[in-house]
């Protein structure tokens, strides 16, 4: 928040002598505690929005095609409704993740806010998955997954290495606010892994499995 109506990039350095309980007041020392507390402030996030997806170990292997998006659209995997004040700069989300791609394909995010208004603002952030992972999964996935071997292969999560993506949408820029705030807004977040056949123009659904989204919101210094 712009306490003072400006955006400051760094904070700055306060003399010893300026504070010093000896030191004479000094209207310099009060200046740069106010400037270097609204830079504070502007760097800070707070958090919004959480989902977190259930471990399905304990189920047996034919039930865990249900805990997996097979899709080769966008699909809903997280969505919530909260106030957003005004001067907040960007929107973003963590997402924790496992995926399987037989052909070599991409996993996409899209982190998108809606405000009462129905003003919309969407970003989209594609990462690219190895290929051939299904049959032979390195050690390092099991460890990761945090589950010994044995259990692991009673879950699909050993056929899909564990990844982490990240996506930000941009709320205001140059001071400038891209959508309208200091209202009730729709946060969603939508997921999906899949290969595209170029010689068919269409996407082939892969394997997606979330397992933790965090979404929060910042206000940068410019």
């Amino acid at each position: 928040m712009s306490f003072d109506g400006n955006k400051y990039r760094a904070a700055d350095y306060t003399l010893p002598t300026y504070y010093h309980p000896g030191a004479a007041f000094q209207s310099q020392a009060v200046a740069n505690c106010l400037k270097n507390s609204y830079f504070a402030a502007q760097q800070n996030s707070r958090l919004i929005l959480q989902a977190v997806f259930p471990n399905t170990l304990s189920l047996i292997y034919s039930t865990q095609g249900q805990y997996s998006v097979t899709a080769s659209a966008m699909v809903e995997i997280c969505k919530g409704y909260v106030f957003i004040p005004q001067k907040v700069t960007h929107l973003c989300a963590s997402i924790n993740y496992a995926a399987m791609s037989k052909e070599g394909g991409q996993v996409a995010h899209k982190l998108k806010i809606t405000n009462a208004s129905t003003e919309t603002l969407d970003e989209r952030k594609n990462d690219f998955l190895p290929s051939g992972t299904a049959t032979a999964p390195p050690a390092s996935t099991y460890s990761a997954l945090g589950f010994p071997p044995g259990l692991a292969n009673q879950n699909l999560a050993d056929f899909q290495p564990m990844g982490t993506s990240s996506v930000e949408v941009e709320l205001e820029k140059s001071g400038v606010a891209a959508i309208t705030l200091g209202q009730l807004c729709t946060i969603e977040l939508k997921a999906f892994a899949y290969f595209y056949r170029s010689y068919l123009g269409t996407n082939a659904a892969q394997y997606y499995r979330p397992f933790f989204v965090s979404v929060w919101t910042e206000t940068r210094a410019e």
